[in-house]
C-alpha cells in the first residue's frame, strides 16, 4: 500500500467512525475533525519531500494521522503560529529518534 493510501485509509476510518456518533458529539469534536483533515492534507504534500527510507519509515508506523495530531496537541497550543511544514518536520524528527 502506498503512503497516500495509507494517509486516506486512516482518516476514512476516523471520519467514518465520528459520523457514526451522535450530532452532539459531531459537533463537539468538530475543531479537532478540521484539525485531522489538515493534517490528511498537509502530509499528503509532506511525504513528497522525503526520502525513501523515511517514507518506509513511516509506511510502518500504525497510525500517521494521530501521531501528527497528539504531536501537534503536546508540543503546541492553537495560539502558536508555526507552519504545519515546521510542525511535521519537528514531529518527522520524533519519529525517526
Amino acid at each position: 500500500m502506498m503512503l497516500e493510501e495509507k494517509i486516506a485509509n486512516e482518516f476514512q476510518r476516523y471520519f467514518l467512525s465520528m459520523m457514526a456518533t451522535s450530532k452532539e458529539n459531531i459537533f463537539a469534536h468538530s475543531d479537532e475533525i478540521e484539525v485531522r483533515k489538515q493534517i490528511k492534507n498537509e502530509l499528503y504534500e509532506f511525504i513528497g519531500t522525503l526520502n525513501e527510507e523515511q517514507k518506509e519509515i513511516l509506511s510502518v508506523q500504525s497510525s500517521l494521522i494521530e501521531s501528527v495530531y497528539r504531536y501537534r496537541s503536546d508540543f503546541y497550543s492553537a495560539d502558536d503560529d508555526i507552519s504545519c511544514q515546521d510542525f511535521l518536520n519537528g514531529w518527522m524528527k520524533s519519529v525517526m529518534s
